[in-house]
C-alpha cells in the first residue's frame, strides 16, 4: 500500500466522521430518540446474526455509521418507516450492512478460519493415533476432518 492511498484511507476515514457528527449534531431529541431505537434493534440483530464472529469494534462502527443510512434518515425523520420490523427483516438488514463493510468481512473471515481450525483440531485429538495413522496412510485424513468441519459449522450456523 502506497503512501498516498494510506493518506486516501485516512482522508475517506475522516470524512465519514464527520458526516457522522454532523448529522447527529442536527438531530431533534424525538429523532435521537428514534435513532437510538434503531442502534439497539441494529446491536441485537448484529449480535443474533453474527454472535462472536463479528469484531466488536466493528460492530460498533456499523452502528455508528447507522445515521448515514437513506433507511434510517427516512424513518427518524419522520418519513415512512423504511426499518424493518420482523426478526428476519432485521437480520436481513444487518447483513447488508456488514457484507457493505469490508473490515467486517475480514472479521467474520478471520473468525471463521479460527473456528475452522479448532474444530479440526478437536477432531484430530479425539481420533485415535492407529485410525489417524491409518487414515493418512490411506489419504482420507484430510476428507474426514474435513467433513467434521462441514458438519460442524452447518449444525452451528443452521440453528
Amino acid at each position: 500500500m502506497s503512501q498516498q492511498t494510506i493518506q486516501d484511507e485516512i482522508d475517506r476515514e475522516n470524512k465519514r466522521k464527520s458526516r457522522i457528527a454532523t448529522q447527529n449534531e442536527g438531530l431533534t431529541h424525538s429523532q435521537r430518540e428514534r435513532l437510538n431505537a434503531a442502534k439497539h434493534a441494529t446491536e441485537v440483530a448484529l449480535a443474533r446474526v453474527y454472535s462472536g464472529r463479528l469484531n466488536e469494534g466493528i460492530s460498533k462502527r456499523i452502528v455508528e455509521g447507522l445515521v448515514l443510512q437513506p433507511e434510517v434518515l427516512c424513518t427518524i425523520s419522520g418519513g415512512v418507516n423504511e426499518l424493518p420490523i420482523t426478526q428476519q427483516g432485521w437480520d436481513a438488514f444487518v447483513r447488508g450492512l456488514a457484507d457493505a463493510e469490508p473490515l467486517a468481512q475480514m472479521s467474520i473471515d478471520s473468525a471463521d478460519a479460527d473456528l475452522k481450525r479448532d474444530i479440526g483440531e478437536e477432531a484430530l485429538d479425539a481420533m485415535q493415533p492407529k485410525v489417524k495413522m491409518h487414515m493418512a496412510r490411506m489419504g482420507t485424513l484430510d476428507d474426514h476432518i474435513a467433513g467434521i468441519i462441514k458438519a460442524k459449522l452447518t449444525e452451528r450456523f443452521d440453528q
